[in-house]
């Protein structure tokens, strides 16, 4: 059997309203209508009732799982480079990834490398690029390549020098990142962007994120598109899951109106089903998983 997951001390709603979504379901909504100055909507806890939780899981025929990285299993860090999977979460992913009715995907914004090289199990299927890289491998038109070429020199020569402020090269597609920058820095930073992609608004597209600006193709996908794909080959009785903590993972909740969908982090506008606080608590329930659907295979 995998380890005990740690126990979770959580109220219960008065009324079992988190009930579970049954796959090819249509989720009822609990948002009213949005208005200017609204605070977020409130979103069930994923844990607010573990036993329905671990019943669905284990009733189950097939359980696909698929995680975002960043900020999702690892905790978010002011540089890129200075991620590092903890051993437990690791260990947690290894033992979800020998069972035999769950299959496991890490889809992330970084490259398909690095992203193995973090996660560092050959058994997990990982996409790069929210779904654009994969094995076999993908190149841009030689027009779509130019134009990025362009903006990625204007960008970088109208933002070098501001405090705080840099930009990563992702190969085919680049990212302005501003976590820690002055409150001045991040305001030009922005007028910037906002400038700069009315000159490229035909060809390529702005996706923000948790204190980066992504500049994408239009043509390159959105996790949304990668888990409809992976949930299209999912066989009947299967139960999926979709956990991600930033705004590019909304078209991944949007694309699985039927899953178990958790938006990680602070309270925020979402379309996730149910949330969890952070990394912890998704390392919580990898390993709550672990131990309702049972041993691995050896």
């Amino acid at each position: 059997m995998g380890p005990t997951p740690p126990r979770v001390e959580r109220a219960r709603l008065p009324a079992a309203s988190s009930v579970l979504p049954k796959r090819g379901a249509k989720p009822k909504s609990t948002r009213a209508p949005r208005r200017d100055g609204d605070p977020a909507p409130p979103v069930p806890h994923l844990f607010d009732d573990l036993p329905q939780l671990t019943g669905r899981l284990r009733s189950a025929t097939r359980l696909a799982l698929l995680l975002d990285l960043d900020g999702t299993v690892v905790p978010l860090r002011s540089r890129p480079a200075q991620v590092v999977m903890d051993s437990r979460t690791q260990q947690a992913l290894a033992q979800l990834s020998r069972l035999p009715k769950v299959g496991l995907w890490v889809i992330s914004g970084r490259r398909l490398a690095d992203l193995r090289r973090i996660v560092g199990l050959q058994e997990v299927k990982c996409l790069g690029l929210h779904g654009w890289e994969d094995r076999s491998g993908r190149d841009l038109s030689a027009s779509t390549a130019r134009r990025m070429r362009q903006a990625r020199s204007m960008f970088e020569g109208s933002l070098a020098g501001l405090p705080g402020v840099w930009i990563e090269h992702k190969g085919p597609i680049f990212v302005v990142h501003h976590r820690g920058a002055p409150v001045d820095s991040v305001r030009r930073a922005r007028r910037i962007v906002r400038e700069l992609m009315k000159e490229f608004q035909a060809t390529l597209r702005l996706m923000p994120g948790k204190k980066i600006w992504e500049i994408l193709p239009s043509e390159f996908p959105r996790k949304g598109d990668a888990a409809a794909a992976i949930a299209a080959l999912q066989p009947p009785g299967s139960v999926l899951i979709y956990i991600g903590d930033d705004v590019t993972d909304e078209s991944a909740f949007r694309a699985l109106p039927g899953a178990i969908t958790v938006r990680v982090g602070r309270p925020a506008r979402t379309t996730a089903r149910f949330r969890l606080r952070s990394p912890v608590e998704v390392l919580q329930f990898l390993q709550i998983i672990v131990t309702a659907v049972g041993r691995p295979s050896p």
